[in-house]
């Protein structure tokens, strides 16, 4: 089965966390890409059953790095910040860091 393209979107983020983003895509052979979907649909699943989620905000001074998405993750990531009324990339910075958190 083909892999659809993914979408790639900016995120600001500090570069220790994109160090530890990288280092647990090692620790668990993956991808970092599918680290991101990973994260994504952690979260986003624990919003769809009723957990209340704190988004974070990203540093505004941090460099800003490429979060390869698919476009069905891409969309429910829309649809969820859509909902919540706050921006996509406040999702998907939260889900990462949340990610990388939970397994430090």
């Amino acid at each position: 089965m083909q892999e659809s393209k993914r979408v790639p979107l900016k995120v600001q983020m500090d570069p220790d966390m994109h160090r530890a983003l990288k280092a647990l895509a090692v620790r668990q052979n993956c991808h970092l890409k599918d680290l991101f979907e990973s994260a994504l649909s952690d979260l986003l699943k624990r919003r769809k059953e009723g957990s209340p989620i704190r988004y974070q905000a990203s540093p505004t001074k941090a460099p800003e790095i490429n979060v390869l998405l698919q476009p069905g993750t891409l969309k429910r990531v829309r649809d969820a910040a859509k909902a919540d009324r706050t921006p996509m990339r406040r999702v998907i910075y939260t889900a990462l860091s949340e990610h990388v958190e939970a397994r430090a």
